[in-house]
């Protein structure tokens, strides 16, 4: 729910910030009034009305993403679990291989214990 509040204090912005954290008071929605943390505009000034975000109990919480942000979540995700997948399949197919590869060789050493013997007949 958004809700507006009045700004305390900023505990000042850190290097190249634009939201720094401030202490903030609003009132709930049972009329009761509270006090919190939340990110306002670097160089508000105390007192200020700003914009804060609660739940269904009245706490505080991050301001909701906009929906270019939450695009761009969507897609680092969709990357993530693209390279995961394909390197699952890669792995997988490289185990096989290695199963594959090892039946051949054993088949191999079998059929030479078996023609070797034949090859080192001399006529004479």
């Amino acid at each position: 729910m958004r809700r507006t509040g009045r700004a305390a204090r900023s505990n000042g912005p850190g290097p190249g910030a634009d939201r720094v954290p401030a202490n903030v008071r609003w009132t709930a929605s049972d009329g009761a009034v509270r006090t919190g943390t939340a990110r306002v505009a670097a160089g508000t000034a105390a007192g200020a009305t700003v914009e804060v975000w609660t739940d269904v109990r009245d706490r505080l919480v991050p301001e909701p993403v906009t929906p270019s942000e939450a695009t761009q979540q969507v897609a680092l995700a969709g990357a993530f679990v693209a390279a995961g997948v394909g390197g699952v399949v890669i792995v997988s197919g490289r185990v096989a291989r290695g199963q594959l590869e090892r039946r051949y060789a054993e088949r191999w050493g079998e059929e030479w214990e078996r023609i070797g013997p034949q090859w080192r007949r001399t006529t004479g």
